[in-house]
């Protein structure tokens, strides 16, 4: 039975022609493709979703990224999955700089579309991470 499989592979290679997706190809210039890696943006060049506290603190400042209830739902889900990497990392024994992340916090707490529960989840954080 093995060697059926392994011949009726072979045979598969040798008289089929190989598969070509039909996806559309683009050509791409040079600067496209060219990231200054001394960029100070370089991280949102290279990984532009990336959460981070700086990002997340950018969001929050530039506003109309909590404005509706489920805005300000997702904005918290991002933020506490920093802080749980965050714990994680001290867990490991690993030394990270928190003070973007308690930045980001206290900002958050500044803000009065926060309701009251979500405040007290951004206090608890806060003590938490500092």
């Amino acid at each position: 039975m093995r060697q059926r499989v392994h011949h009726s592979l072979r045979r598969h290679h040798l008289f089929q022609k190989p598969q070509v997706s039909n996806c559309d190809w683009h050509q791409l210039s040079p600067a496209d493709t060219e990231i200054d890696v001394n960029a100070d943006n370089f991280w949102e060049l290279v990984l532009p979703e990336e959460k981070t506290p700086e990002r997340l603190h950018q969001k929050l400042l530039k506003g109309g990224y909590i404005d509706t209830a489920e805005d300000r739902t997702a904005f918290l889900v991002d933020v506490h999955v920093l802080v749980k990497e965050a714990i994680a990392a001290w867990e490991k024994g690993d030394i990270i700089n928190t003070s973007p992340l308690i930045q980001l916090l206290r900002s958050c707490k500044q803000y009065p579309q926060f309701n009251e529960d979500q405040q007290l989840n951004l206090q608890e954080w806060l003590t938490v991470c500092d």
